[in-house]
């Protein structure tokens, strides 16, 4: 079971803190714990609170952000968001949560979404040897890595044939195209450290391949992601 386990990042001097992806009833229940401890929320999707200096925004596909440290004043409220039922939701906006197609010029590409794992919070998550892979999306694009049919351009902290160095602050990275087998066995999540590991792109994008997950098999994975996932499929 995926089990939730509270854990949060510092980023650009900002907090961040993983959560499970929340239907419209969790993120009320994140609410009316911020009114009780006397935040001002202004805004709902995504919700956004304020007390004197502080700041809290809370995304319901799965993201904390504050300028203090959020624990005290969002871990009280983890257990009844973990209590809630899930909701259902349609396939493609279940699937596209995590992935989607998107077309460059002449080519289809697939264009991941993780929490933390990409843009600008990339470059500081490997600079200190950090990842924030949840185990939700690690089990997703492990899935997806496992269904192509050629290697994955993927980030290593291991060379193999080909591989390009990249550094990052005093770390030292490879730019890597490591067969879908490998990929699967050393992807790195929040949980999940090696003594190889592999993470997604900075940009999230993976390049064409032929291999594709049956629908089935993706609806099947999506029932298992428990407590960090509160969406299902219809």
């Amino acid at each position: 079971m995926l089990r939730f386990r509270f854990e949060q990042f510092m980023l650009g001097g900002r907090y961040y803190v993983p959560l499970p992806k929340m239907a419209p009833r969790q993120i009320t229940t994140v609410h009316k714990r911020f009114e009780s401890i006397g935040f001002k929320v202004t805004e709902s999707n995504p919700l956004r609170a304020s007390k004197a200096r502080a700041w809290i925004r809370v995304d319901a596909s799965g993201l904390c952000s504050s300028n203090e440290d959020p624990s005290n004043v969002l871990a009280p409220a983890i257990p009844d968001v973990l209590a809630c039922e899930k909701r259902k939701v349609s396939f493609s906006v279940l699937r596209d949560s995590y992935f989607a197609s998107e077309k460059r010029g002449n080519k289809l590409l697939l264009r991941l979404s993780p929490r933390l794992e990409s843009q600008s919070y990339w470059n500081e998550l490997r600079s200190t040897g950090s990842c924030a892979l949840t185990p939700d999306e690690r089990a997703v694009y492990s899935a997806v890595l496992a269904s192509r049919a050629s290697p994955a351009p993927l980030v290593t902290d291991f060379p193999v044939k080909g591989s390009k160095i990249r550094r990052m602050g005093r770390r030292q990275y490879y730019k890597s195209m490591l067969e879908p087998a490998e990929a699967v066995h050393t992807l790195r999540g929040m949980d999940s450290t090696g003594e190889r590991n592999a993470y997604l792109p900075r940009d999230s994008i993976l390049s064409p391949s032929p291999g594709r997950i049956p629908k089935e098999e993706l609806a099947s994975l999506f029932e298992r992601l428990d407590e960090w996932c509160f969406l299902t499929a219809e």
